[in-house]
């Protein structure tokens, strides 16, 4: 393994035992968290002594894509391409009160034609839980290594390395109240790659860090209520970028459904999840304007009718801008969907998104790449679910996408037809506090 991987194994052995030295009797069901953690390794597919696996293999992205690099030239580049890999997600049981957490997902990009796309991908975590009283900690990291596209601000496929350390920890002051504390830190870097003559390392290259204060009011079994406070930075490498660096400031409040233990998706009800609030977004060096307004993030759906659910979805957030000439934009993001169960094992789902990036007004003095006035996309998405076996999946897909830039009055438009396949059993999530706007 690398000095990296060794790094963060490292981390989590010794965060596991740091977390091991208490020693209070105590159940896992003391805390939401903690029963959440229970639940998950209870469900687990294998089973061997102190050991909990769950496994599979994933093919994703399989068929036509009439662009793999999203109008990055004048013409398309159509391709077939399919995504392999094989997550692997293992408990290593301590005792009742604690647990280490090693995920691994290797995996392999293929493209039949653009060979200089093929890539090998891999993300490897690790934390360690522990469950008191009323106490519940999870502290851990991870390293990743994925070649993507970053954003639509890239039209080309960069790896980008991210190694980040996080912890949390749950206060359960009763059955109904709780307090979290989070703390993450991720270090960002690019390849020596070059954007219309910008090289990324030099003005990418980062550290973000971030903490969240988070109050929870659970009245019942089915609905959590929660207000988070949220403090971050970004710090960039380089003496240049260096005059972008930011701090962010956010409240926020909301509600998130529970899924109970086994729910069948068809279930009439409301599930899902809403957070909104204020962001601010401060930038240090007083040439760049600042930001601030509406932030915030919803996903619901209600069952319509005995076989049909519904859908909608809304984001708006302010997000680190890869030009020179501006430090932020607004991502929005909207829309909505239907479902239809058709048998028992067969659904049918239409979805349709929007989307548009706005940016602020561009000093010409600040100099560097210029950003587009706004950007606005369409994405359509038909897919089938099959679930032919208890522990295979495959969803037939269909996309077709477009997008505007303004600055040149193009639209962009890409075709995928496809499907997606999983065999196994995929990464459980243990339900612990999260920042409100990843949810």
């Amino acid at each position: 393994m690398s000095k990296k991987t060794w790094a963060v194994v490292a981390a989590v052995a010794l965060s596991a035992g740091l977390l091991v030295c208490p020693r209070a009797a105590s159940g896992q069901a003391n805390t939401w968290a903690g029963t959440s953690l229970a639940l998950l390794i209870e469900s687990a597919e294998w089973r061997s002594g102190l050991f909990r696996i769950n496994a599979s293999l994933d093919a994703d992205n399989a068929g036509y894509d009439s662009d793999v690099l999203y109008g990055y030239f004048a013409e398309p580049v159509r391709d077939v391409t399919v995504s392999v890999a094989s997550p692997t997600q293992i408990f290593f049981l301590l005792g009742k009160k604690a647990v280490i957490e090693l995920y691994d997902k290797p995996q392999f990009v293929f493209y039949a034609n653009t060979t200089s796309e093929r890539a090998m991908n891999n993300t490897l975590e690790g934390r360690a839980h522990l469950v008191l009283n009323r106490f519940y900690f999870q502290g851990g990291g991870s390293i990743d290594s994925v070649r993507q596209r970053l954003s639509h601000e890239l039209d080309l496929n960069v790896r980008q390395r991210s190694n980040q350390v996080n912890g949390l920890a749950l206060w359960q002051a009763s059955q109904e109240a709780s307090l979290a504390l989070l703390y993450r830190a991720t270090r960002f870097s690019y390849g020596s790659v070059a954007y219309q003559g910008i090289e990324l390392a030099t003005a990418l290259n980062r550290w973000e860090d971030a903490f969240d204060l988070i109050s929870y009011f659970q009245p019942n079994s089915r609905i959590r209520f929660y207000v988070d406070g949220q403090y971050g930075r970004h710090i960039f490498a380089e003496a240049g970028p260096a005059s972008r660096n930011t701090r962010s400031y956010a409240v926020l409040g909301g509600f998130e459904f529970i899924p109970q233990t086994k729910e069948r998706r068809a279930v009439p009800g409301l599930h899902g999840s809403l957070t909104l609030g204020y962001k601010r977004f401060d930038v240090l060096n007083p040439a760049f304007s600042d930001a601030g307004g509406l932030a915030g993030h919803v996903s619901l759906s209600i069952g319509l009718l005995e076989k049909t659910t519904g859908r909608i979805f809304y984001s708006r957030d302010f997000q680190f801008s890869a030009f020179a000439g501006t430090a932020h934009y607004i991502s929005l993001n909207y829309g909505g969907g239907i479902t239809r169960q058709l048998t028992r094992k067969v659904s049918l789902t239409y979805d349709l998104l929007f989307g548009r990036s706005l940016y602020p007004a561009l000093d010409p003095d600040l100099g560097g790449i210029p950003p587009p006035g706004s950007n606005q996309y369409t994405n359509h998405m038909v897919g089938v679910d099959v679930r032919t076996a208890r522990n295979l999946r495959i969803l037939l897909l269909g996309t077709y996408s477009t997008r505007v830039v303004d600055a040149t009055g193009q639209t962009r438009s890409r075709i995928f037809v496809g499907l997606n396949l999983s065999y196994g059993t995929p990464k459980g999530i243990v339900s612990t506090p999260i920042s409100g706007l990843s949810q």
